[in-house]
């Protein structure tokens, strides 16, 4: 258990404690199809949970891994409904392989989901029959169905009414295959609108299941009064406590849990007789400290053996070599480490064809003009093994990029390119791997200057490095063009270097700054997508 922050609003609010209603919210988000991780999250939640618990999901179980290539989130839902989800809001993700497959999805699970902003009813599309526009639970008329579509719904514990309802992200539109025959609303109006007629109702404590974001989440609790808990996704980030909203008013906690379900939310909270929030407690819960579940266990292992197969399959063809390590001096060096490689090339291609297809249709069409390239950074260590000349099958690629990393989009500087740069050519004597394999622009770099030297444990820069000597990017009738380090360029690379990873603080910062776009397609299907258009590789260094 870990990080657990108790918070008073009594002495805010003056009612006491011991006749407030408690509630416990169990929560997960962004568990993007990672089943290694089940079997114990499994025992997690049946440890915690308590008879005034919900369990609720913040969305994104699709994508992420090979479970879902193979399962398309069947897999997951059958450990769903073995848990008992109470309801689940939808990702930009469950979206992926559109409206058939989710609506597979939907019909086997046992319990509701909840999706207040998205107009299913206009157009006739495979999930408008399911789609029920009122508060489930409601009256007698409008019973929560498994396997329905509510704005909201209503859910009782010890006689008491919650009300909940889900939100998604806007941006699935450019992030996702929804298609043409549903639509996104504003999540501000929708969630004005789903409040007011949960109040009508008589319900005072109500839960947002948010995919919009964190830093979406922070607007909605300041914009929408009426929300006492906010449970969120799309952004993976790890809350360790609480956010507190309107402390001083009616508060509005906010809860993430992070990614992959490595992390179960916990949230204890107190309400008094008018549904505002007197005292919480919230926790993350590490899942990985618990014992696996006996039954989950052997429900998992069939869907492994699937998996072994699978892994043989071929995605792709290379007439040459793609090269991680060779012999230099008699010794195996791994080069894509310190060199440009054709395997580094062409993992940063596909990284930047991919991004660039998704994030121009999330930029405004007034600010394209603004961006003054696309270009795409890959770390030499982020690559663990090369393929020989022949037929690259899904488990070569695997191999290849172990680290179910996922794909993120920053909207950087120049100087931040620059900056990046510095900081992947500074690691070569010591065979680090920052060494960054690019796309869309060329560098070069005096290696006999001084290193960029950072404390590893303070993150501090202790000498500035000064071996970038000059950084071009490329146009698109493939001429290069100096770099400006004042202009703004979408850089793409993977979920690791953007939270700072192998010391890429530039990275980092633009993405703490806001300037991202959360992407989160998985690094090893970029690649095999990239490996379809490309066809028989044939590709080699690019100086």
């Amino acid at each position: 258990v870990n990080n657990a922050t108790e918070g008073r609003i009594t002495d805010l609010k003056g009612a006491a404690p011991d006749k407030d209603f408690s509630l416990r919210v169990l929560h997960t988000n962004d568990t993007h199809s990672h089943l290694e991780t089940v079997v114990k999250r499994v025992t997690a939640i049946k440890q915690e949970r308590t008879g005034n618990s919900i369990l609720l999901d913040a969305g994104d179980v699709f994508s992420g891994t090979l479970y879902f290539t193979k399962f398309e989130g069947l897999a997951d839902l059958e450990f769903m409904n073995y848990i008992g989800y109470d309801a689940m809001t939808f990702g930009n993700h469950e979206f992926d392989k559109g409206l058939p497959t989710l609506r597979a999805f939907i019909d086997k699970a046992e319990f509701p989901f909840i999706s207040s902003n998205i107009d299913y009813i206009t157009k006739n599309n495979e999930l408008k029959d399911i789609f029920v526009d009122k508060v489930g639970g409601s009256d007698s008329a409008t019973p929560v169905e498994n396997g329905h579509i509510y704005p909201s719904v209503i859910k009782e514990v010890y006689g008491e009414k919650i009300g909940i309802f889900g939100l998604t992200t806007e941006d699935t539109v450019g992030l996702s295959s929804p298609g043409d025959n549903i639509a996104f609303k504003d999540y501000k109006t929708s969630a004005e609108n789903t409040v007011k007629a949960l109040q009508a109702l008589g319900i005072n404590k109500i839960i947002a299941v948010s995919h919009l974001g964190y830093n979406v989440d922070q607007k909605l609790a300041v914009e929408v009064a009426g929300i006492d808990v906010i449970v969120g996704g799309h952004t993976h980030t790890k809350l360790d406590a609480p956010v507190v909203f309107n402390a001083d008013t009616e508060p509005t906690l906010i809860v993430q849990t992070g990614e992959y379900g490595t992390y179960l939310g916990e949230l204890d909270v107190n309400f008094d007789d008018n549904g505002v929030i007197t005292t919480y407690n919230g926790k993350l819960i590490d899942t990985t400290k618990y014992a696996e579940d006996a039954t989950a266990k052997a429900m998992l292992v069939k869907y492994d053996a699937e998996l072994a197969a699978i892994r043989q399959t071929v995605v792709g063809k290379t007439d040459v070599p793609l090269v991680y390590d060779r012999m230099i001096n008699g010794k195996l060096t791994r080069v894509v480490r310190n060199e440009e490689t054709n395997l580094g090339n062409l993992i940063a291609d596909g990284i930047n064809v991919k991004a660039k297809e998704l994030v121009s249709k999330l930029i405004p069409e007034a600010e394209q003009s603004a961006i003054k390239g696309y270009v795409a950074i890959q770390n030499g260590g982020g690559i663990r093994a090369g393929i020989d000349q022949g037929d690259i099958t899904l488990g070569e690629v695997l191999t290849v990029m172990p680290f179910s990393n996922s794909l993120v989009a920053l909207k950087v500087t120049g100087q931040e390119i620059i900056a990046a740069l510095e900081n992947g050519v500074s690691g070569l004597e010591s065979d680090q791997g920052r060494f960054a394999q690019v796309s869309g622009m060329r560098y070069s770099y005096d290696s006999t200057k001084k290193a960029e030297i950072i404390n590893p444990t303070t993150n501090v820069v202790e000498q500035a490095g000064e071996r970038i000597v000059s950084v071009e990017i490329k146009q698109a009738d493939g001429s290069y063009t100096a770099i400006d380090p004042k202009a703004y360029y979408i850089l793409s690379t993977n979920s690791f270097m953007a939270g700072g990873g192998d010391f890429y603080r530039s990275l980092a910062a633009a993405k703490a700054d806001g300037r991202y776009y959360e992407l989160y397609l998985p690094d090893y299907e970029v690649f095999t997508d990239y490996l379809a258009q490309v066809g028989t590789v044939n590709n080699a260094t690019e100086g």
